[in-house]
């Protein structure tokens, strides 16, 4: 018997066989830069947190005169893949700063990094001027006319 009509197809099988490796390693590929994006937003984030509290050490007075110095590694969590080396936040006079390391274990070469073992580090440092009192207030007081002014303007769309 013959079967000239039947052939056997193994074209798409070996397409398969190459285009699933490259979209598994693009796939791969987004979930590390969205681990290291997600952390360089959060090391932002937790360094404006520390700037804060600092603002607000100074504007309560207790401490006008003295310095000082906190280290808040072992507060931080939620980091993908990665841990906090180093954060420091420390008030000199009327100005603040904050460092921050992080180290990840997430490839610093990419998807090359997979291959090459090498990791990331985050290294974040911030100076900034507490701000006068005078400024504070004028601050807040704008932003209170502002939200009168809102307030107002909402008053007045629903009638």
């Amino acid at each position: 018997m013959k079967c000239n009509n039947l052939r056997l197809r193994g074209s798409f099988t070996v397409e398969a066989a190459f285009v699933t490796p490259i979209i598994t390693f693009a796939i791969i590929g987004i979930i590390l830069v969205v681990f290291f994006l997600h952390n360089q937003v959060k090391a932002d984030a937790d360094i404006d947190m520390q700037f804060f509290a600092l603002e607000r050490e100074a504007a309560s007075g207790r401490y006008r005169n003295n310095d000082s110095y906190y280290e808040f590694s072992n507060d931080l969590k939620g980091y993908f893949g990665g841990r906090v080396n180093e954060g420091v936040a420390e008030r000199k006079e009327s100005v603040m700063k904050v460092r921050l390391k992080l180290i990840q274990n997430i490839p610093d070469d990419g998807l090359l990094g997979l291959i090459t073992k090498s990791i990331s580090k985050i290294e974040k440092e911030d100076e900034r001027d507490i701000p006068g009192r005078e400024e504070t207030t004028r601050l807040i007081k704008a932003a209170k006319e502002i939200i009168d002014g809102l307030k107002d303007l909402f008053k007045s769309g629903d009638k």
